[in-house]
């Protein structure tokens, strides 16, 4: 009982016979249990560092000083077990995992995450944000997702983002039930049609039995992992049903009993997730976007500027094989770029600003085509100023006279230019993407910025002009041809 969820109330359901304080006793003793064991495993690693690091010849001491001294300061940043005594869920999984101890961060977050308003009766709803690899999906996640599932009036719900589903919803059962004995369930929420046929033969029975699924999940103090499209087609079926059910009305002058059958399960499962439920949202500003979530990942809400797209290719592409880029330290085609110093980005920029005046003065060229009929020395003032309200009353005439499409393009631009590019440039090397294996071994990829933790082909982009920037980065890198493009974006398709 104590390995499934260290409570005392699981303790009186699996030993009936005990009273309350016989239960409470053992729940003490099984947390004393578990801290001796883990404090033994703590100062177990740090005795297994100070036997190596004694072992070690002088010379070898003075370099590996740092790394020992760095992990005790490391060590010192765990909770203290006087916390864990107060979360026995942290204590069982630090226990069950063999190896994780949570930080004195992590266990505060836990504490806001599944912490009950007196004045509410509900959780109390929080943001958490962390970096990278903090522990977000596997700590706190994990943790709180079940010990909110504790309170049986409670309906304890996850929902990661599309892309990292299926990878989470598998990981995350396997961790709670490995720790804690706690069942994570799913289900597929389609988007339902409604007609006189299917109420009764489908849509009424899948809601019935939706409803006895979720009480008995919750009885068992077990949690659901659903996905965002399941909560949007939820949402979608039942504004659906509720326009059908009133046209029924309106048309007949008589209510539809199927379909206020359905629509009364329909509220009453409305009910449960708006009221009943504690639901935690993984990488929550990709999570409940539909227009991010739910179609490819690089779908964005508003269209690329076109106009902003060829000359920023047309920059890069200037970028690749100009030899002055290259004698301020930027060589593109060997990915060198993460590495360019801001006194170098200073210089690379006066650079593009010549090339750009320099094409504005010829006839046939893409920047004096776009631009017909614009000064060439308001856009270049326009541009060299790193301000980005500089010559505001000029960019807003140029939306009055029906130019907004180059006025905007122009705004792109001068972002790029004057901080954007120089951002985009970071994190660009050692890094490999897509197809750098099999195309050009000796060449890495740059890989454009994931919002997601946990880096893969199908997470979301962060930014799109980034992600075009370092797509036309990468392109250059790999020396990529028309034909390749296309078979990259056909394997990426698969």
């Amino acid at each position: 009982a104590c390995y499934q969820k260290l409570s005392v109330h699981c303790i009186q359901e699996k030993f009936p016979q005990f009273d309350f304080e016989k239960c409470k006793q053992l729940l003490i003793e099984s947390r004393n249990y578990y801290s001796t064991h883990i404090l033994l495993d703590f100062f177990s690693s740090i005795l297994e560092k100070v036997e190596n690091f004694v072992k070690l010849t002088s010379e070898h001491k003075t370099v590996s000083i740092d790394e020992f001294m760095l992990f005790l300061d490391e060590a010192g940043k765990i909770s203290d077990f006087n916390e864990r005594l107060k979360t026995p869920s942290i204590l069982n999984f630090e226990y069950r995992s063999r190896r994780y101890r949570l930080r004195k961060e992590q266990v505060k977050d836990i504490e806001d995450l599944t912490t009950i308003d007196e004045s509410t009766g509900l959780f109390k709803s929080s943001v958490i944000q962390r970096m990278m690899a903090a522990g977000k999906t596997l700590v706190l996640g994990t943790i709180s997702v079940v010990k909110k599932a504790l309170d049986k009036k409670k309906l304890s719900i996850l929902v990661p983002p599309s892309s990292l589903y299926q990878s989470n919803l598998s990981a995350m059962q396997a961790r709670t039930y490995s720790f804690f004995k706690a069942q994570g369930h799913n289900f597929i929420f389609p988007r339902l049609t409604f007609g006189d046929d299917n109420f009764q033969k489908t849509v009424i029975p899948f809601l019935e039995l939706i409803l006895e699924n979720i009480e008995r999940v919750r009885q068992r103090s077990d949690y659901f992992v659903l996905s965002p499209e399941s909560l949007q087609s939820f949402l979608n079926s039942y504004i659906e049903l509720l326009n059908y059910h009133g046209a029924i009305y309106n048309r007949i002058k008589k209510v539809d009993e199927n379909s206020l059958e359905a629509l009364k399960l329909y509220a009453k499962l409305y009910n449960i997730f708006r009221k009943e439920s504690s639901i935690i949202l993984d990488e929550i500003d990709m999570t409940m976007d539909p227009k991010k979530e739910l179609n490819f990942p690089t779908i964005e809400k508003e269209p690329y500027n076109m106009t902003a797209v060829a000359l920023m290719t047309d920059l890069i592409e200037f970028s690749v094989f100009d030899e002055d880029v290259r004698k301020v330290g930027l060589d593109i085609h060997g990915n060198n770029q993460s590495g360019l110093t801001v006194e170098g980005y200073k210089e690379y920029v006066k650079v593009l600003l010549e090339y750009i005046k320099k094409q504005l003065g010829e006839k046939r060229s893409l920047w004096s085509i776009n631009f017909a009929g614009i000064d060439d020395s308001d856009i270049m003032a326009f541009l060299s100023n790193p301000e980005m309200d500089h010559m505001k009353g000029w960019i807003n005439s140029l939306h009055e006279d029906s130019k907004g499409t180059l006025a905007d393009a122009l705004i792109i631009v001068k972002a790029q230019i004057t901080k954007k590019l120089q951002e985009s440039f970071k994190g660009t090397t050692n890094l490999n993407f897509g197809l750098a294996g099999s195309l050009r071994p000796q060449t890495e990829y740059a890989i454009p910025y994931l919002a997601a933790n946990t880096p893969s082909p199908s997470s979301e982009f962060a930014d799109r002009w980034e992600t075009l920037v370092k797509t036309l980065l990468t392109l250059a890198s790999v020396e990529c041809t028309e034909s390749l493009a296309k078979n990259m974006i056909n394997q990426l398709k698969k």
